[in-house]
């Protein structure tokens, strides 16, 4: 080992104004500096100092050790013994653009030193006071800077006791014997430090876009058998080495000089593969090495899109619904393209919703109010990345509240209309013929066949259908234009009795009877005859046959009159009348009694109450009836009868249908028993079909 040493002179120095701590001033050129603490505010003064550039002869060269020798005092009344703490820092140092918030030196940067101390650098390691810091690279070690904080950290000595601390100290650009301050740096002459090759950038895994330029940049380091901080080298020439990894060879670019970096065109390398790569190079002092392989993939990694709302709400479907997301992929790229899709809850098929095509690129979209029908909604945004490859569906759902979208309402124009329409989500149908209406019937056929014929004429027909959360969907008209063609005639007679009796004769094929009795339609039946269990005094009926191609053939007018003689009970299901002649009263009509169903409500302010009145209406009829001791089969039948609806024909003509819910009182006597009683009305219907 042949050890040497190298000065390096102090060439600039500057300091910090106490009371302007944002202002640096350049003092080069003078003698000294005067550093001053001010113990009030506690405002200190601090002092750069600045050394001459490293010879370029030491680049290589193994250092051993740095020196610091300069001079400071403390003021006059202390002597000369004083010593001082000061900070080296490796930060660049330029007077003219030195700020207070980029001083060298702070936040540990740097090492300690002691005036007119040594202090020992070993492989670029600084050992001060027990502490180890680390060095910045050597080359910037002229630039190496002294901080004085002589306000708080300076002390005043005198035969070897502090005799006080001083506020103010000097630090001069001489030395006590005359001369520049200096660094002095002890290195091995012998050896000379080499080098190796080593990436800066390029893609060393994962996925470049060859679609853009892709550049590579190396440089030349100490080898790792020095352990010194890395240091820039020279370099004669590198070659760059590329190739698929199925290839069998490499591609070689290679460059000259200094340059150290090599950028590949875009669109140069091949998408959807695997590119490996490395670098060889000489530096300039004739080493050659190699950088590991490296690979990275042109296939771009797929892109994600996941939905953020609406997901498990409940959202209108009458109004527009705001539908957001985001995207995610391994290299943060965006997608070159989305598509929207949508299905209803245990659906295998998605519909799309929207896809805007290249080059469109959306967190959000607003659907069109009443695109969605009622339920469940399953919606999904599926994304391309730049390769075109689409990525998987993220989807997420919410429950939409809407009416069912009605459209394609047609019909087969016969007097037995059939009507035709097309819809989602439908729960229940109504439809309407210039103001009839028919339904609302359950179910979610599509189609509906009028159960009464339309006279010759036109007509208006109108169709809503109803869905969850019973909103009723748009409504569909139509025009019909209706032209029967009838068949063969039918001949009608009608007898009257407590069951009407009605029969009729054709010639026609057809045998699908409708049954009207006073207009209104009562029966349906394929046979010839009819018992009317409902009329009252006196009945009109027609007859019509509903032909096979949806025309139909109307019977004449026939009359039946019936008179009770009694009142008359039967069972509403049954055909066994009980025949009732004698009562509690002389009269012979009933008691009837309304109940409108209201709720009242007094409120503040108001001398009368409000009213909410129900649609619900109660009725009921009070009556009574007698049986002698030999009716005791009467008797029986009518206290069979209590709790059951039944249908009760009086004098005048009244057909009541009600339950008898209520005996009032029974009077029994040895030759008689008398029954008042409450028939409670209910809804029935009047119309029967035999054809089921």
């Amino acid at each position: 080992m042949a050890n040497a040493t190298v000065k390096l002179y102090l060439n600039k120095w500057a300091y910090v104004k106490q009371d302007s701590p944002s202002i640096v001033v350049d003092i080069t050129g003078q003698e000294r500096l005067k550093l001053s603490r001010n113990a009030t505010s506690g405002i200190l003064q601090y002092a750069y100092l600045g050394f001459n550039s490293m010879p370029s002869n030491l680049k290589r060269k193994r250092l051993y050790s740095v020196s610091a020798l300069f001079r400071i005092k403390g003021p006059d009344n202390v002597g000369n013994s004083t010593r001082g703490f000061l900070n080296v820092s490796a930060a660049n140092f330029n007077p003219s653009t030195l700020v207070w918030t980029n001083r060298p030196g702070e936040g540990g940067n740097g090492f300690r030193l002691i005036s007119e101390s040594t202090y020992t650098l070993k492989d670029c390691i600084f050992s001060i006071d027990g502490d180890t810091v680390s060095d910045a690279d050597r080359s910037k070690l002229a630039a190496l800077f002294l901080k004085s904080g002589a306000g708080y950290s300076y002390a005043a000595y005198e035969n070897g006791d502090i005799v006080g601390a001083a506020h103010d100290c000097y630090i001069y650009n001489t030395l006590e014997g005359g001369g520049l301050p200096y660094l002095e740096i002890t290195y091995d002459n012998s050896i000379s430090v080499k080098s190796k090759i080593t990436l800066r950038s390029g893609p060393t895994g994962g996925y470049a876009d060859p679609r853009n330029n892709t550049t590579f940049s190396w440089a030349f380091v100490k080898d790792d058998t020095y352990s010194c901080a890395d240091e820039n080298f020279g370099q004669s020439s590198a070659t760059l080495y590329w190739k698929e990894s199925t290839a069998a060879s490499y591609t070689a670019v290679s460059v000259s000089g200094s340059t150290q970096s090599v950028t590949i065109p875009a669109n140069t390398f091949p998408t959807k593969k695997t590119i490996q790569w490395y670098v060889q190079g000489t530096d300039d002092g004739g080493t050659t090495s190699q950088t590991s392989v490296y690979s990275f993939s042109t296939t771009a990694p797929l892109v994600i899109a996941t939905p953020i709302s609406p997901i498990n709400t409940i959202e209108d479907g009458s109004t527009p619904i705001k539908l957001r997301w985001e995207y995610s992929s391994a290299d943060g790229r965006l997608p070159t393209r989305y598509a929207l899709h949508w299905k209803l809850q245990g659906e295998s098929t998605w519909n799309t919703l929207y896809n805007p095509g290249a080059g469109v690129v959306d967190t959000e979209y607003d659907v069109p109010a009443d695109t969605f029908p009622a339920g469940t909604i399953v919606w999904g945004v599926q994304a391309a990345n730049v390769d075109g490859a689409w990525g998987t569906t993220g989807s997420a759902s919410f429950v939409c509240r809407a009416a069912p979208v009605l459209s394609g309402v047609t019909s087969d124009e016969t007097p037995f209309l059939t009507v035709q329409w097309q819809t989602d989500g439908q729960l229940a149908y109504e439809v309407t013929v210039d103001g009839t209406v028919y339904g609302p019937y359950f179910g979610a056929e599509k189609s509906f066949q009028l159960p009464d014929y339309l006279k010759d004429g036109t007509y208006q027909v109108q169709v809503r259908v109803m869905g969850a959360w019973n909103l009723w969907s748009n409504i569909e008209s139509i025009q019909v234009t209706i032209a029967n063609e009838a068949g063969e005639r039918i001949l009608l007679n009608a007898y009257g009795g407590i069951e009407n009796s009605v029969t009729w004769q054709t010639e026609e094929e057809t045998a699908d009877f409708l049954i009207y009795r006073n207009g209104k339609m009562i029966g349906h039946t394929r046979e010839y005859t009819w018992e009317d269990k409902f009329a009252g005094n006196e009945a009109n009926y027609q007859v019509v046959n509903r032909l096979s191609d949806g025309n139909y053939s109307i019977s004449n007018d026939a009359t039946a009159t019936f008179t009770p003689d009694a009142v008359y009970m039967a069972e509403l299901t049954g055909r066994d009348w009980l025949k009732i002649e004698l009562g509690l009263e002389d009269r012979k009509d009933p008691e009837y009694e309304y109940t409108l169903e209201t709720a009242y409500e007094h409120l503040s302010g108001d001398v009368f109450p409000s009213v909410i009145m129900s649609e619900y209406r109660e009725q009921s009829m009070d009556f009574s009836a007698l049986f002698l001791a030999e009716q005791e089969e009467d008797d029986r039948r009518f206290r069979s009868l209590f709790g059951k609806p039944v249908v009760m024909k009086m004098r005048d003509g009244t057909v009541f249908v009600g339950v008898l819910d209520k005996v009032r009182r029974m009077i029994k006597k040895r030759f008689w028993t008398a029954y008042s009683f409450t028939l409670r009305r209910i809804t029935w219907e009047d119309y029967r079909d035999d054809t089921q």
